[in-house]
């Protein structure tokens, strides 16, 4: 049963940007599941989470690519991908505003700790 207009959970809200990491997915598509504007959602949930819709699933998919990196065994473009970006470029760009370093030394840090 949807939500009413105005009212949203954030629980709800977290677990579609969560089950959705892999897409492409934009504002528009959360809005309409959870019976809010586009423009409205993003408020809210920049409200909830403290981040943008785009750079909580920034950090996610970052966060995700971490256990792939450790385990050594995938490529930083198939680990890219197997998260959810579209770009390796832009996911070794994000990985290494987020983590300050890149992709590629985070998973050979972790092989040397092993």
């Amino acid at each position: 049963m949807p939500m009413p207009k105005g009212r949203i959970n954030t629980r709800s809200s977290t677990m579609f940007s969560r089950e959705e990491n892999t897409r492409k997915i934009r504002g528009v598509r959360l809005s309409g599941c959870i019976s809010m504007t586009k423009g409205s959602c993003c408020r809210f949930f920049k409200k909830m989470t403290g981040q943008t819709l785009s750079q909580y699933l920034e950090s996610y998919r970052i966060s995700r690519s971490l256990s792939f990196l450790a385990e050594g065994t995938l490529s930083v473009t198939q680990v890219a991908a197997q998260v959810g970006f579209s770009n390796p470029g832009r996911f070794s760009a994000a990985f290494s505003r987020r983590m300050h370093c890149t992709p590629r030394q985070y998973g050979k840090n972790q092989t040397n700790l092993s």
